[in-house]
């Protein structure tokens, strides 16, 4: 009889080992939080530096404000440099499925220079433009490119 328990058991803790992976505990990664953009004319970011101007409060200004197509990732760029001011459309790149590009700016090290870009929800920063004031003109240049490879 103890033979026979024996050999149950053995059974029992074979079978029980032969798929380690199913009562194992499930690993559930958080997803990242979803952005969603804010009603049209909401300002989502902006660096405001004051100009060197003793007689004018002048301002570099670089601000993202938010449009009726931002679920689609097309956003208002204002750029400033004192009383010169010049608004285009910023789009961001296509990204996976599901998820919501944030627009965000990120000052550098220059004294009248920051980079546009956006977080795909996990606070990265991905640069995709520079603005920048030079001799009293600002430059705005794509300095990166992002594309999605397909899937095979």
């Amino acid at each position: 009889m103890p033979v026979k328990n024996f050999i149950f058991l053995f059974i029992l803790l074979a079978c029980s080992c032969s798929n380690p992976g199913k009562h194992s505990p499930e690993t559930h990664q958080m997803p990242a939080i979803q952005w969603i953009p804010p009603p049209p004319g909401t300002v989502v970011d902006e660096y405001k530096k004051r100009t060197p101007d003793p007689l004018n409060e002048f301002y570099f200004t670089v601000r993202i404000s938010s449009t009726a197509q931002s679920k689609k990732g097309i956003y208002d760029l204002l750029l400033a440099w004192g009383p010169n001011e010049h608004e285009v459309s910023l789009t961001l790149p296509k990204w996976t499925k599901g998820v919501t590009l944030k627009p965000m700016l990120k000052p550098d090290t220059g004294k009248y220079h920051c980079y546009v870009g956006f977080s795909a929800g996990d606070d990265t920063f991905h640069e995709l433009y520079e603005v920048k004031v030079d001799h009293g003109d600002i430059e705005y240049k794509q300095t990166k490119a992002y594309y999605l490879q397909p899937s095979r």
